[in-house]
């Protein structure tokens, strides 16, 4: 004999009966039917065991699987039609508000993944009326298909149960919207039902009562000037001068009209040796002579030294003791420090052969 328990069977009319619902009283006025197969159940109301339907005769080809499908859906859909709340959550995350035309986008860094708890939050009865079992929808039949019977441009929902074979990759890349129930017990399907559909943080492939959704929006509208992301950004003003400071990227790519020349600096590694140093700067200048090829610059001169902004020369030819970078068009002794700049611009070179990237520093020059 079938030895499975069953918490659920269907009555004489088709209805989803419980076994909490069964005593001893109402017990024999309805006969009761296994959700799979069709065969009839008992229900065992002893005081020794767990309340369950179990098979009158033996019946071995049902194994569980298909009644923990088949209940499922029909469990879920009946939750949709009497209820006036389907809640879903999701993860969603924030984004920078720029990010379809920024140059210097990455998902690594200007995405917010501590999602708002509240957003990504939804009450699908909000957006759907019906709820139905095997709908076909775009060359896909879903288990079960939410829509709006009147609104029919509005995108529907599929939920697909998995208790033993997931949706295929092609359904799951089709764009549509998916949402699909890893289910191992009817404990899953009564936490769905009374608690609501969320998607786990953390997903775990096989574990039991776990959601996950596909072709759902993920990005919040509450987008934001930019995120963590300052980058380093070098000017030069009509007057020869030149300033170099960090900015937050959300206004980094706006170049300003009182300047000549702009350069911004990109890393994807936060603890860049770049960054941590004033190279930068050495760079600007460099990419500034390559537009005007008469400027000269100070920290580029080999009498400077760039660990303490000291010209070398300021006790022997009187010249400035913390020279301006744009001090070097007027210095006579102003003398290139080759190999610094040969350093300099032959890593510009390896930049602009790999597209303006190498070792994930990215530079911008803005016009």
């Amino acid at each position: 004999m079938n030895n499975i328990k069953y918490g659920y069977a269907l009555d004489e009319h088709q209805n989803v009966i419980y076994i909490h619902d069964v005593n001893q009283e109402n017990r024999k006025e309805h006969t009761y039917h296994c959700i799979e197969c069709g065969e009839e159940l008992i229900p065992r109301l002893g005081t020794k065991r767990v309340l369950h339907f179990a098979h009158k005769c033996n019946t071995p080809n049902c194994t569980g699987e298909t009644y923990l499908h088949k209940l499922a859906k029909r469990l879920i859909k009946e939750h949709f039609e009497r209820s006036d709340f389907f809640m879903i959550k999701y993860q969603r995350y924030n984004r920078c508000s720029k990010f379809i035309d920024c140059p210097i986008y990455d998902e690594g860094k200007c995405i917010d993944r501590n999602y708002d708890k509240d957003d990504g939050r939804f009450n699908l009865k909000e957006f759907y009326d019906t709820c139905e079992e095997e709908k076909k929808y775009n060359d896909y039949i879903a288990d079960l298909l939410l829509y709006h019977s009147e609104k029919k441009d509005r995108q529907p929902t599929f939920i697909e149960i998995h208790v033993k074979h997931k949706s295929t990759e092609e359904k799951i890349n089709s764009g549509n919207r998916i949402i699909e129930l890893t289910i191992k017990s009817e404990a899953d399907i009564e936490k769905f039902i009374s608690s609501g559909i969320e998607e786990s943080k953390y997903p775990v492939e096989e574990k039991e009562g776990y959601a996950q959704f596909y072709g759902f929006n993920t990005f919040s509208e509450n987008t934001t000037k930019g995120w963590k992301c300052n980058l380093p950004k070098f000017f030069l003003y009509p007057s020869g001068k030149t300033f170099a400071q960090y900015i937050n990227c959300y206004n980094a790519l706006e170049k300003k009209s009182n300047q000549n020349f702009e350069c911004i600096f990109y890393t994807k590694y936060y603890q860049s040796v770049f960054l941590q140093s004033n190279d930068y700067a050495k760079y600007g200048y460099i990419l500034t002579q390559r537009e005007n090829t008469s400027l000269k610059f100070c920290p580029l001169c080999k009498y400077y030294s760039n660990e303490n902004s000291i010209c070398m020369l300021y006790k022997k030819c009187n010249t400035p003791t913390h020279p301006e970078a744009w001090h070097a068009n007027e210095c006579k002794y102003y003398r290139e420090a080759n190999d610094e700049v040969r350093r300099i611009k032959s890593t510009i070179k390896e930049y602009d052969s790999n597209s303006g990237v190498i070792d994930g520093i990215i530079y911008k020059i803005l016009k």
